[in-house]
């Protein structure tokens, strides 16, 4: 069913095959176990996922998003922290935009968005990230602290600092950009 929200400061809205068409507001919280957000969703809560999240528009969570399981596809992320931390596999293959991060803590995540040009650098933690694409990890620098990244076979443009963790790559270092190990 589809339903527009207002006035909803402080409010939990747990999301299983429904459809969300508006959360223009601060404060909101959204548990999604599945289902789509619609249109361009900007609050100032956060988004927990936890199941397949489809995304209609540019969606901006002031509280960030953590995804806990199964994935996040279409419509873009922007200016928002992501964290993961989960177990299975994982994906976001929406496009992740602006000054975004991306934190790996636990679990397998594939990053398939082909637009991605996020400025807020990735973190892997731990767990295992697989890219698709030549600008899956955006612009910003990525810090391997545990876990391990694994290129794909892609040609990333990334700083990538390697604090601890494993770099799986056929990685092509482009002129101006810095690899630490």
């Amino acid at each position: 069913s589809m339903k527009t929200w207002k006035q909803m400061a402080g409010l939990v809205i747990a999301l299983a095959v429904t459809t969300l068409v508006s959360a223009q507001q601060p404060n909101i919280h959204i548990l999604a176990t599945g289902g789509t957000l619609e249109g361009g969703d900007h609050f100032g809560g956060n988004l927990t996922v936890n199941g397949d999240l489809t995304l209609g528009g540019e969606t901006t969570a002031g509280g960030g998003i953590l995804l806990q399981g199964g994935s996040i596809s279409g419509g873009c992320i922007v200016d928002t922290a992501i964290t993961v931390d989960g177990t299975g596999d994982m994906e976001i293959s929406s496009d992740i935009r602006g000054g975004s991060s991306l934190t790996l803590n636990n679990g397998n995540l594939t990053i398939s968005g082909n637009n991605n040009d996020y400025t807020g650098g990735t973190e892997i933690n731990g767990g295992n990230l697989i890219i698709d694409n030549d600008t899956a990890l955006g612009t910003g620098d990525v810090i391997i602290n545990g876990g391990t990244l694994d290129t794909n076979g892609q040609e990333i443009t990334n700083n990538i600092i390697n604090n601890g963790g494993t770099l799986i790559s056929s990685y092509t270092l482009s002129a101006g950009r810095t690899l630490v190990v």
